[in-house]
């Protein structure tokens, strides 16, 4: 049993290095969203963000020194997707704007399905200005609202397009259904190989259905974070 902990542990070790570059080898930007998806940007007035906030002499939408609409950061917009929606998946994009020059910010988004409680949904450092960011992510609960923020710099732009979660049929390692599979993730399933944690943390990370996590069963799910679900 030793033996098999530390042959566990090594795995882990190597597998969280690969993820790493892997990561870092990986492009940042975003991909297209299917026809049919809700399209929003900052351009839409709702009844948290109206624009009337907005410290711009023209009142342009997107653009300039619109402080969060809900104080919690500097800078933002509210996107309202105009109805209650869950188990989504959520392309993101964010552009900081004015500031001075070589202004760099941290970006958030957040989603709520009420406009009164958030949940973090994304956020980066050092964000340039001028300098559009796009990212994916999954929403498994229930979202009609989305807040694009910075704390210097404006949010000179931002907008998501939000789908119906794509379904990912026997992705081992996928613990949270979002698709891919995470170093979090795998470190759950060691967890479980070592009896340290009960299978009912990652179903999904037992391919044959006999009850257990074993080594092979974490290899695959360690390809598949490399390699992506599908």
């Amino acid at each position: 049993m030793r033996r098999g902990s530390e042959r566990l542990r090594r795995l882990i070790a190597t597998s969280a290095l690969l993820m790493v570059q892997a990561a870092a080898d990986a492009p940042a930007t975003g991909q297209t969203g299917q026809s049919g998806d809700t399209v929003v940007d900052c351009e839409q007035e709702n009844s948290f963000d109206s624009g009337a906030n907005c410290n711009w002499k023209e009142a342009i939408r997107c653009c300039c020194w619109c402080p969060d609409p809900t104080g919690a950061h500097a800078w933002g917009h509210v996107m309202d997707l105009g109805r209650v929606v869950s188990n989504v998946d959520v392309e993101l994009a964010i552009r900081p704007g004015a500031g001075d020059a070589g202004c760099t910010t941290a970006g958030y988004m957040y989603y709520s399905d009420d406009g009164s409680r958030w949940s973090l949904l994304w956020s980066e450092d050092g964000l340039a200005g001028w300098t559009t960011y796009s990212d994916r992510a999954h929403i498994s609960t229930s979202v009609r609202y989305i807040r694009a923020n910075t704390d210097s710099c404006s949010v000179d732009w931002s907008a998501v397009r939000v789908g119906p979660a794509t379904p990912c049929a026997n992705c081992v390692g996928d613990c949270n259904g979002d698709c891919t599979v995470t170093i979090d993730e795998i470190l759950t399933l060691v967890r479980i190989a070592l009896g340290k944690a009960p299978l009912s943390d990652c179903q999904s990370g037992d391919a044959s259905g006999d009850g257990e996590i074993t080594v092979d069963e974490i290899v695959r799910a360690v390809r598949n974070a490399l390699n992506g679900c599908g």
